[in-house]
């Protein structure tokens, strides 16, 4: 496809953040809000404490400091593990988006030192500029993340390739892999997790009718907790080449054997050659590879 329309994000960022300046007593909705209420970029920033500071305005249009319930609160209060949410942004030629999320970690660390524990992840969600997924790009993205899926593992730390707490994988935990092909947005979902696992590496629940929520996104939940706008903008370059690299890959279940290898090489190949679109920036996709090589056996999960 010629000029395709630029895909759309968002980014979730659990983390620890410790206040550089404390408050005796304070809350983490209070500290949520006070974190928001120092933001001064476009779009702008609001916290969403359940039962505090909700939301009422349009989702998805500013940045949103939530609770999450995989990050175990700190019974002392002088840290608070949080997510801050993304807007819907625009992987656009002019990179606006990464100055976004710049700004995001320039005002946060301004205000606190940004941590991480294995609770901690990073995950991207990704959707067509135009509109919803076409069935067969999600059969080749589905392809390829059960072929590369050795290889991306070693790309992790090891925290984040084998702990079943916190994630899955997509083929080696899932028994309906071979009982299940794709004619549907839904049977993709079905195919890549199990159905009693929500912690699967790939996330297509989005994709289903029956889920609230936008009902275009493919969600990537394996990186570790991120402290730096250059983490964040890794990995999720590297998820944006990764997808762009399999969707219009028309040959790619007969070919991919035959083309690229299963490790780390093969991979970084695959995302190099095939990946290129619009407004990439190799210099954030490089980190991701240094000093990787090989592959990692996934391992079956016991959720």
């Amino acid at each position: 496809m010629s000029n395709p329309a630029p895909l759309r994000l968002g980014l979730e960022i659990e983390a620890v953040f410790v206040p550089k300046v404390s408050k005796e007593g304070e809350q983490p909705f209070e500290f949520a809000a006070r974190l928001a209420q120092g933001y001064r970029g476009k779009p702008g920033m609001h916290a969403n404490i359940k039962g505090h500071d909700q939301w009422e305005g349009d989702p998805y249009v500013e940045w949103e400091i939530v609770k999450d319930a995989s990050l175990p609160r700190d019974p002392t209060n002088r840290t608070f593990p949080l997510e801050i949410t993304s807007p819907i942004l625009t992987f656009d030629e002019n990179g606006a988006w990464r100055e976004q999320v710049k700004a995001v970690f320039d005002h946060v660390q301004t205000t606190c030192d940004i941590t991480t524990n294995k609770s901690c992840g990073f995950h991207v969600h990704l959707s067509p500029g135009d509109g919803s997924w076409d069935l067969e790009e999600l059969k080749r993205i589905c392809l390829a993340i059960l072929y590369f899926e050795p290889a991306v593992l070693a790309l992790l730390p090891v925290s984040r390739q084998n702990h079943h707490s916190f994630l899955g994988k997509n083929r080696f935990g899932n028994d309906n892999f071979h009982e299940l092909s794709i004619e549907s947005p839904e049977d993709a979902d079905y195919l890549m997790r199990n159905p009693e696992d929500r912690t699967s590496a790939w996330n297509f629940k989005n994709l289903s009718e029956k889920y609230q929520s936008t009902g275009v996104t493919i969600e990537w939940k394996q990186p570790p907790g991120v402290t730096t706008a250059e983490e964040c903008l890794a990995w999720t370059e590297f998820a944006v080449s990764f997808v762009q690299a399999a969707r219009y890959w028309a040959g790619i279940g007969a070919e991919i054997e035959d083309s690229y290898t299963p490790d780390v090489e093969g991979l970084q190949k695959f995302v190099l050659e095939r990946g290129e679109c619009r407004g990439r920036n190799m210099a954030y996709l490089e980190p991701i590879f240094v000093g990787k090589t090989g592959t990692v056996s996934p391992v079956r999960s016991t959720q």
